[in-house]
């Protein structure tokens, strides 16, 4: 006997029909029915779940869990997270250096979605694409970026820094998790450290002494601004939440 298929156009129809015709059409679950269909799986998935369903990633998956990065990524899209297995990261001294974890992390996450044949088209001279890190402000210059190459001869995808560092270097290994133009996870070769990133030093970061109010008076046009901000006393408050990631303020001009 013919096997039967659920066709995408009668799946709709029943689903009207159930819909229009039953007396308990409240308690009808649709978002089961269609996520039975294959045609209709669920097309979201956070990058932490996409990595953590890989049992040979659970070590990178429980990273970003437990640091600030899962946070950072919570609204985020269009993103390229390069994912080192267990083997490598385990042979990897990070985990002495407890306080810098979160900031190689975020080096491993790509702010551009990146598919295979995104790669493919990558010149063999690279191409700069930005990290999560970069968005800290303890990066500088574009040292919070990774160079990406490709190699015409053997096809071969390499991660670096912008400035060349043998001991930071990784290749694509393979793609384990797509949902385009959202979420890409590419398994690399080895873990990648920030140029003149000392995760020694990271252990003891300096202090970035803050001063709101200095910076808007050194604006030159934002007077009222800083006055009302320090009658506020809310300055504090920020300062002393910011913790390091940098902070934004939208604030009128004095004209």
């Amino acid at each position: 006997m013919a096997a039967f298929s659920l066709s995408e156009t009668t799946l709709a129809l029943l689903i009207l029909i159930t819909l229009s015709s039953s007396p308990s059409a409240a308690e009808f679950n649709v978002t089961a029915l269609i996520s039975s269909h294959h045609n209709f799986a669920p097309r979201k998935k956070n990058p932490v779940s996409a990595t953590a369903s890989h049992p040979d990633l659970s070590d990178f998956a429980n990273l970003l869990t437990a640091s600030a990065v899962a946070a950072d990524l919570a609204d985020r899209s269009s993103l390229t997270i390069l994912a080192v297995p267990n083997t490598h990261l385990r042979a990897s001294d990070l985990a002495r250096h407890p306080t810098s974890i979160a900031d190689v992390i975020r080096y491993h996450v790509l702010l551009e979605y990146l598919s295979w044949p995104d790669l493919r088209l990558i010149p063999a001279s690279g191409r700069l694409v930005a990290t999560l890190y970069q968005t800290t402000g303890r990066a500088f210059g574009d040292l919070g970026s990774v160079n990406v190459t490709r190699s015409p001869e053997t096809g071969r995808v390499s991660i670096q820094p912008p400035a060349p560092d043998p001991s930071s270097y990784a290749s694509i290994l393979a793609l384990v998790e797509t949902l385009p133009y959202s979420v890409s996870v590419f398994t690399v070769s080895a873990l990648l450290i920030p140029s003149g990133f000392d995760t020694m030093a990271a252990d003891h970061p300096p202090l970035l002494g803050l001063n709101i109010t200095r910076a808007l008076l050194d604006g030159h046009n934002f007077n009222v601004a800083a006055a009302l901000l320090a009658a506020s006393g809310v300055v504090s408050e920020f300062e002393a939440d910011e913790g390091g990631a940098g902070i934004t303020l939208f604030v009128p001009t004095d004209d």
